[in-house]
C-alpha cells in the first residue's frame, strides 16, 4: 500500500494480510484483528535497536498471541523459540527454508579461472547487521598478509551507497550497486570466493546465492549461527567475528576456491533448495489452516 494514501482498503471475511516487519505488523494490528495477520519474521528483529521504546514494541509485537507468524529458515525459527531470550509462544508458530531457483546447481565443476579469481564482498555500510567496516578490516588484513594478492583476485563490493575507497596497494574495487536482480544473478554466477558478513542469527541471502553456484563463502558465528555444512553447504565456512579469525579462515576459504573439484562436490551435495513449492506447499496449508481459513481464489 502507498505510504502518506488516504484511500481505504476494503476486506472480505475470507483476506489476510501479509506483513513483512515488526513496525508494519503493529501498524496493521491497530485496524485488523491479529488472526487475519500472517508475519513473515526474517531476522531476530530485536537486535536491531538498544533496550528502549522500539524494542520494547518489537517485543509486544512478536508476543501478540493470536498473530500468524511464518519464520525464515529452521535455524532462525529454534533461535527465537529457545534461544537466550526465548519467545515460547513461537513454538506454535511456522517456518520455512527458502529456495533459490536462480542459482541452479552447476551441471560441471568450474574450470580454474585464467588469470584472477572473482571476490565478492557483500557492502552495505547503513545496516549495521552487515558489519561493513569490519568486513573492510578482514580484507585488509589478508591482502597485506598475502591471502587475497591482488594480481590473483579481481575485487567486486555489491551495496549500496559505498564511499570511494582504495584498498591496500592502490587497488580499487568494481562497485556494483542497485542491480537488476537477473544482472545481480548473473554476477553472482562468476564468483569464486565471497565475504558476506550478519551479526545476526539469521544466515542472510548472499551466502546461500554464492554457495549454490559453487562459490566459496566465508561468514561469522553468531550465537546458535555456529556451522554451515550439515544446513546448507561444506563451501560455506564461518567464524568468530574477529578480524584475526575472520582472515584465517579466509585463507582456508581461498585454498577451497583454488580446489574446484572438491567445490563442485560440495555444491553437489549441498541441501540449498532450488524449488519453493515443496518448501511452502505445506507450511502454507499449515499457516492457512491455523488462521481464519483459505482466502477464496
Amino acid at each position: 500500500m502507498p505510504p502518506g494514501d488516504q484511500r481505504s482498503l476494503s476486506l472480505g471475511d475470507q483476506d489476510i494480510i501479509l506483513t513483512t516487519s515488526w513496525w508494519t505488523t503493529r501498524a496493521t494490528l491497530g485496524s485488523v484483528n491479529a488472526s487475519r495477520i500472517i508475519y513473515l519474521l526474517q531476522d531476530d528483529e530485536r537486535l536491531f535497536y538498544p533496550f528502549g521504546d522500539q524494542r520494547l514494541q518489537c517485543m509486544e509485537t512478536l508476543s501478540e498471541p493470536e498473530l500468524r507468524i511464518l519464520v525464515n529458515t529452521q535455524q532462525l525459527f529454534d533461535h527465537l523459540a529457545d534461544g537466550p531470550e526465548p519467545l515460547p509462544r513461537l513454538r506454535v508458530g511456522h517456518w520455512f527454508n527458502p529456495a533459490f531457483p536462480s542459482f541452479p546447481r552447476p551441471k560441471a565443476a568450474k574450470p580454474p579461472a585464467e588469470g584472477a579469481q572473482n571476490f565478492f564482498f557483500d557492502a552495505r555500510p547503513n545496516n549495521d547487521r552487515n558489519l561493513f567496516w569490519r568486513g573492510l578490516e578482514v580484507i585488509n588484513a589478508a591482502m597485506r598478509e598475502g591471502v587475497l594478492a591482488p594480481d590473483q583476485w579481481n575485487f567486486h563490493f555489491v551495496g549500496r551507497e559505498l564511499p570511494d575507497m582504495q584498498l591496500p596497494g592502490g587497488v580499487r574495487p568494481t562497485v556494483w550497486s542497485k542491480l537488476p536482480w537477473s544482472k545481480y544473478a548473473e554476477l553472482v554466477s562468476r564468483m569464486d570466493l565471497g565475504l558476506c558478513l550478519m551479526d545476526t542469527p539469521h544466515i542472510s541471502c548472499p551466502p546461500l546465492d554464492l554457495a549454490a553456484v559453487g562459490a566459496v563463502v566465508v561468514t561469522n558465528t553468531h550465537g546458535s549461527k555456529k556451522s554451515f555444512g550439515e544446513h546448507w553447504s561444506r563451501n560455506i565456512i564461518a567464524a568468530p567475528p574477529s578480524v584475526s579469525a575472520l582472515t584465517d579462515v579466509l585463507r582456508d576459504g581461498v585454498k577451497l576456491s583454488c580446489d574446484s573439484k572438491q567445490r563442485f562436490a560440495n555444491c553437489g551435495s549441498d541441501h540449498i533448495p532450488r524449488d519453493w513449492e515443496p518448501e511452502l506447499d505445506a507450511v502454507i496449508e499449515r499457516v492457512l489452516s491455523a488462521g481464519v481459513g483459505r482466502p477464496r481464489s
